[in-house]
């Protein structure tokens, strides 16, 4: 009996030595934070970090306390004391990161949809959401770095008409992902907002190196060739563009409108000509297909018909297009064209009096 009392008096000696291994301050800052009275384990976690600055439990403690409080920025820079102490508690601070991230970056999708429920009623409040939207983001990727939350923080600056905060944001995703293709086509989409043309060319095609058939990348690489009258360049790159973008019509019509003022311009060779007017006429059939409505598509594939001579399909194309628009001066114009080549005289001269009527009003 009397060996088994000092046994126990020796156990009980131990435990008191593993738990009083924790200065006082932290350990009141565990006991408080295991209670959940947060405020009160800030308190001593605080000064067991002015106290004991190299233990690292204390700085987790610290950290985690913090995120509870949702002080961001100070539980941040508690986990990143720690880690820098020791790797002791990693596995702990990856759960938490990951817990806040969510938490943040989710807080950030619902003000940057509350904008979107709020912009056109009450602007203020839109931009307050916006800007909220760019704060909980920030967060979310200073918790744990991620490309859509550093994307929706420059989205968001463009939202707000800061496209300097916005190329700034995008520069920082491409430092971040400098193998992503959207994140360089991003930073020329921005570049292409400004007019600066040579930047944009320069980040796309870094895009374009990392994927060739990126669809964004191909798509502003031909309108800023075309902006900047470097047509052969654009118009391959528009052909590449619709390759891997079948569903935007503005591709085929751009491509088909350079296409037609290429052939109609000075010193255009006339094979060359009937090559482009051709390739514009499938392109705008395209349009068609996929818009019915689109009231240039008529009117430019009609006038390139009658380019070629195709008077009888320029006909039928104007007719279609008069069935949706019928005060359109122009393909009145253009099929009073068509009738007069096909010697239909009355009707040519109806459709020419009715486009004089429509253009004076």
């Amino acid at each position: 009996m009397y060996r088994l009392v000092i046994l126990s008096a020796f156990l009980l000696g131990l435990v008191f030595l593993l738990t009083s291994c924790r200065p006082p301050e932290l350990e009141g800052a565990v006991v408080h934070y295991n209670a959940k009275r947060y405020n009160d384990a800030l308190v001593q976690a605080k000064k067991a970090v002015e106290m004991y600055p190299d233990n690292a439990e204390a700085w987790y403690y610290y950290g985690s306390i913090n995120g509870e409080l949702k002080n961001y920025d100070e539980m941040i820079k508690g986990f990143e004391k720690a880690e820098s102490l020791s790797k002791d508690f990693d596995v702990k601070i990856l759960y938490e990161r990951n817990k806040y991230f969510a938490d943040t970056f989710n807080s950030g999708v619902r003000s940057y949809n509350q904008y979107s429920k709020l912009v056109g009623q009450d602007t203020e409040k839109a931009k307050e959401s916006i800007t909220e939207a760019i704060k909980m983001f920030g967060y979310a990727n200073r918790i744990k770095p991620n490309y859509n939350a550093g994307r929706m923080i420059a989205i968001s600056y463009q939202i707000l008409g800061d496209n300097n905060k916005a190329l700034e944001s995008y520069q920082k995703l491409t430092n971040a992902f400098p193998d992503s293709a959207e994140a360089w086509a991003s930073l020329g989409s921005i570049y292409f907002s400004n007019k600066d043309y040579d930047q944009t060319i320069a980040n796309l095609n870094k895009a374009l190196a990392i994927d060739s058939t990126n669809a964004q990348a191909l798509t502003l690489l031909a309108q800023t060739y075309d902006y900047q009258k470097q047509t052969q360049k654009a118009i391959e790159t528009y052909r590449k563009a619709i390759r891997y973008n079948q569903d935007e019509k503005a591709l085929p019509f751009n491509l088909g409108l350079m296409l037609v003022n290429t052939a109609n311009a000075k010193g255009t060779a006339e094979a060359d000509k009937n090559k482009y007017l051709s390739e514009a006429i499938s392109l705008f059939e395209k349009v068609l297909k996929m818009d019915p409505e689109f009231k240039e598509a008529y009117q430019l594939k009609g006038q390139s018909e009658l380019l070629l001579q195709r008077n009888e399909d320029a006909l039928k194309t104007l007719q279609k297009g008069l069935e949706l628009y019928p005060e359109d001066a122009n393909m009145w114009y253009n099929i009073s064209i068509a009738y007069t080549r096909l010697n239909n005289k009355k009707e040519a001269e109806k459709a020419y009096a009715k486009a004089q009527e429509l253009d004076k009003k």
